[in-house]
Parts: structure tokens; sequence; C-alpha cells
């Protein structure tokens, strides 16, 4: 199977003429699915997008796709969205905003400066963020808004109006806007009733400007008029999916690019939902009211410093070859992982944006649907497939959500879940089950002499009637294999009083789980995870892990396909495999 841009143009599965598929646009890169009786299956190649809808001329040359596609799901090319004045709304009106706009598909662009910045400053970073929407949260008038007048007497603008859509208080709403040249003013005013923000009118408005603009956008590449969603309202669809397999709350979907992370889930009234990327460009950056977050002591957006990212990988690495392994990943994110360590350093650049989305949820969005406290996590988007592995994909998941109880984890590296709830397919097949994951709440690890008593007994009861019982003892990591297809009766006896694992403390805990490629883990590195200061006790406990998911060997095959290499030979084209 073809992993690279330069293998993308040979003829694959996918590359009949006349055959129907599915485009999937990420904002790096792209790729598609065949339509089969069974469902939707990978065409088997990746390409770059550069964040725009390609044309039918490169999805011919770069997925060897003939004709207009069946479906687009659109990542690239999704409409940008500015926010001025959100120091205007109380903290309730900061996160509904937020909210809505990344539920709508919209990129946010980012806050413009606060109302107190000169105005030039203020037309510079509107012009530097290129929004397709500008959302005002509070009136404008003054320098600011003659500011804003020369800005859009551009012919651009002019021939085409820039979408301005007030949704502030209504008694402050910008009248003189109605009649600005190259604007067109669309007014969604916000209504907040005992404490709580009404958004609704906003979300319809924004989905039908963001819906407009996507199909301008795919009509522009030269495509007829083949049906699009945006990847936001695609995922926002397959979360509410996600309710049946464990209620509200319970589960969440991880959406992810190379440098760019978006989280979802359901709650028993909305679609909670929040994003941040390493340039600092998400909703949780938006909902910040200074320059440093609520996720660490560094300004939100900086690249992680090489020593965390060493940190994150389960391998002796140099932060030279880490530095250059991360370019390698931002510069080409439609090619599969060279060797190992870079398929490490991907999923360490994943796991650190991810680590500073879910550590600011709380004062983002709200504690009570933080994604760590979810019983089913699924990763989905090309970030994932560029991993290489999903079981390499599901260990950076945990290891950055570090969720409690019994959790299941699925990844869907290709973003068939997404297509299929967009075109509400009546039997999706939804993702692939990588790994079930047992880890008792609030437990640390405590040092002592000797082997450690166990933290609960896990028994796994097959369809087959093979019983399997294992140990979960404290600091180590084991598994019990479970293969994918099969349901199992899991049954988990805490030894410990205090120890919980969902049912209550000291409470047995008892349940039924989906088989898997890693099966079940039983995971005793407790909570919060804690990173030993020696780097060779680090390195081998995070290979501990990935072992008991299965990853560990894959990689260390790749790792000695890669020395076998001659030092004089041509490099080639950088594949990976995705099982």
């Amino acid at each position: 199977m073809a992993t690279s841009a330069e293998n993308a143009g040979t003829a694959g599965p996918g590359g009949r003429r006349g055959e129907d598929y599915v485009l999937v646009l990420g904002q790096a890169a792209m790729t598609a699915l065949r339509v089969t009786r069974d469902g939707l299956e990978p065409a088997g190649a990746v390409a770059p997008t550069g964040g725009r809808v390609p044309s039918p001329a490169r999805v011919a040359e770069d997925l060897a796709l003939e004709g207009d596609p069946v479906f687009i799901l659109a990542g690239a090319g999704s409409p940008r969205v500015t926010v001025d004045g959100r120091y205007a709304l109380n903290p309730a009106g900061i996160k509904a905003t937020a909210a809505t706009v990344l539920r709508t598909g919209a990129v946010p662009a980012g806050p413009l400066p606060s109302e107190t910045a000169a105005a030039d400053v203020f037309v510079h970073e509107l012009a530097r963020q290129r929004p397709d929407v500008l959302l005002l949260t509070q009136t404008m008038a003054g320098d600011k808004l003659r500011s804003l007048a020369r800005f859009l007497e551009t012919p651009s603008f002019l021939e085409c109006p820039l979408p301005i859509v007030y949704s502030g208080r209504d008694t402050l709403a910008p009248k003189t806007l109605e009649n600005l040249p190259g604007c067109r003013y669309e007014p969604a005013p916000v209504t907040a009733t005992s404490g709580k923000v009404d958004t609704r009118t906003l979300e319809r408005l924004l989905t039908g400007l963001v819906q407009d603009l996507t199909d301008a956008a795919v009509s522009r590449a030269g495509f007829g008029r083949p049906p699009a969603m945006t990847m936001g309202r695609a995922a926002v669809a397959a979360a509410v999916g996600l309710i049946r397999l464990a209620g509200p709350g319970g589960a969440c979907l991880i959406a992810a690019e190379p440098a760019e992370v978006a989280a979802f889930v359901p709650a028993a009234d909305t679609i909670d939902a929040a994003s941040t990327s390493v340039t600092g460009t998400g909703t949780v950056e938006l909902c910040a009211t200074g320059r440093g977050g609520a996720g660490g002591p560094r300004p939100a957006g900086w690249m992680p410093a090489w020593e965390d990212l060493i940190n994150r990988i389960p391998l002796h690495s140099e932060a030279g070859n880490v530095a250059n392994k991360v370019a390698d990943v931002l510069v080409r994110p439609w090619a599969g992982p060279a060797g190992p360590e870079e398929a490490c350093v991907a999923a360490a650049l994943i796991e650190d944006v991810l680590c500073r989305l879910i550590a600011r949820w709380d004062s983002t969005v709200r504690p009570e649907t933080n994604p760590r406290h979810c019983r089913v996590i699924v990763g989905t988007g090309l970030g994932f497939w560029r991993l290489g592995d999903p079981r390499l994909a599901a260990a950076c998941l945990l290891d950055a959500l570090q969720p409690v109880g019994v959790t299941t984890v699925g990844i869907d590296p290709w973003g068939r879940m997404l297509v299929e709830a967009a075109v509400n397919v009546p039997r999706p097949l939804g993702p692939d089950w990588v790994a079930t994951c047992v880890s008792p709440l609030r437990a640390r690890l405590e040092p002592r002499n000797g082997d450690s008593d166990p933290w609960a007994i896990v028994t796994v009861l097959r369809s087959t009637g093979q019983t399997t019982a294992r140990r979960l003892v404290p600091g180590r990591i084991g598994s019990i294999h479970v293969p994918p297809g099969e349901k199992a009766e899991l049954t988990i006896e805490p030894c410990l009083r205090h120890i919980d694992f969902g049912a209550g403390p000291g409470k047995t805990w008892r349940g039924r789980v989906n088989g898997s490629l890693a099966g079940v883990i039983l995971d005793g590195r407790g909570r919060p995870l804690e990173t030993p200061a020696d780097p060779v006790l680090r390195v081998t406990k995070q290979r501990e892990f990935l072992a008991a998911l299965g990853v560990l060997g894959e990689l260390e095959g790749r790792a000695r396909k890669v020395a076998r290499r001659s030092p004089g030979a041509a490099r080639g084209p950088r594949g990976g495999s995705q099982d």
C-alpha cells in the first residue's frame, strides 16, 4: 500500500476510471476512500493539499483517480473565522462562541488584539490572518471602524464582500456596518438567561455561511457539484454516534493533523469541542485571557522544547536528531514515517499538543466533559495515519489523556467514520478497535522494597470459553489477548479497599469489552503518569508499554531495516505501512 506522495501517482485499487470515491481533504494532506458493497475502503494513497482544495487534475495525478468524487469531506479549504472583541463577553459567552465556531466546521484563524490596541495594529493582524468571516462580539466605532473601512476598500472585498457577523448584545449592535462598502453585515445577537449563553442563532447563521463558502471553494477548484461537508461538522455527527457506545459525556472523538488536534465530546445538551495547534490558532487560545495558558508556563502556540519531546520518545535520541525529525513531520505531513524515530517523534508532537488541549479543557470548556473521564476514545485523521501503526496512535492517546477505569480506544486514520456520519450510512463500520485499557482511579505508585501487592485481579472470559486471569501490579504493564471481532466478559476484582475501577472503592467491576488489536492492557503506571528522571529507566518503562500494545517489535523491525540501508544508496520514498 502506497503511503507517500512519491508512490501516490501509481495506479491503485481506487484508480480505475469511473469508480465512485470519496475525497478526504485534510489541512495538510488528502486521501480517498473507495465506495464498495461492503462500505468505504482506503484507496491507499496520500498526497499534500497545501491547505487548499486541489483541482481535479491534481487529484488525478496524485491519487490516480478520475472524475468527480461522490462526496468531499473538506478540512482544507474550510473557511477561516477571526473573532474580535472576545473580552466584551463574559467567560461563559467566550466558551460558547469558541465551541460554536468549531462545531460549524470553521477554522479558528485566531483572536484579534484587544479593544485597547491601536487601530493600525488591529488592521495589520486582520490582514495577516486573512479570514473568510469576521465575527464581532462587541460594537465597533471610532478609529477602529475607520481603519476597517479603509481595509475593505480593496477591489477584492468590493467584488466579494467580507461577511461580518455580529453576535454580541443586541442593544450594542454596530448598525453602521450595514452600509459599509466591502462588507456583508449579518446580525446574530447572543442571548443570556440565568447565566447560560444561547448561541443557536449564531450557530445556524455561521453554519450556513461556512457551507456556502465551502461549496464555493470546491466549485472554484474545478469540480462539478459534489456534496461537501466540513470536517468539523462531520466530527460533530460522528461524536453524536458515539453516544450509543458510552452515553453522553462517556465518549470523545480526537481529530488530529500532524501539528493540531481537536476534541469533540457529546454532552446531554450539546457537543463540547475545543482545539489547539503548534502555532496557537485554536479555540483554547481564543478563550485565553493572557499570553500564558492554563496548560503550562510557556506561551501558547510555541513549539515544545526539544527536551519535552525527547521525554515522550521511547528511544535514546539526541536533541539535534529530534529537531530534524520534527521538521520532516511538519514539512512532509503527507509522507509515511521513514523510520521508527520519525514515527515516535510524530507521535510525541501530537501527544504534546493534545496534552496542552486537555490541560486547558476545564478552564476553556467545562470540567464535567473532560476527555480524561471518557470510557470510549476514538482518534481519527491523517495525523494518526502519519504514525504508521494504529497501536502507536493508541499509545499516544493513552499517554496524553491518561484515562482511568476501563477505557476502549479506537483508531480511524483514514477518516472513514467521519464520512459515514456525514452521509448517514445505515450500518457504519466505525473505527478499528485497538486496545482496552484498565487503570484504577486516583492510584499513585508507592515505592516499596521487593514485590508490590497487586491492585486487582483481572479476568477475561472469551466467547470461546477460554478464561485468563492476570494480576494488575503497580509499576508493571501486562496484556490479555482478545482478538478483533470477539466479545469478552471482563471482571476486575480490587485487592485493596480504596482501589476503584468505576464501580466504587473496593467493588468489583464487570462488563463486556470488544476484541482489539492489542487486547486488554493492564496499566499499572498509576495516575498521573510520572516520567522517571533517569533516561535509561524512562525509555525502559516506555518500551514496556509499547511492548504490551504489540507495537515494539514492529518499531524494532523497522529500525533494523533502516540500519541495513547502505549509506551511499539513494534514499527512496518515505513510505510507512498502516495496519
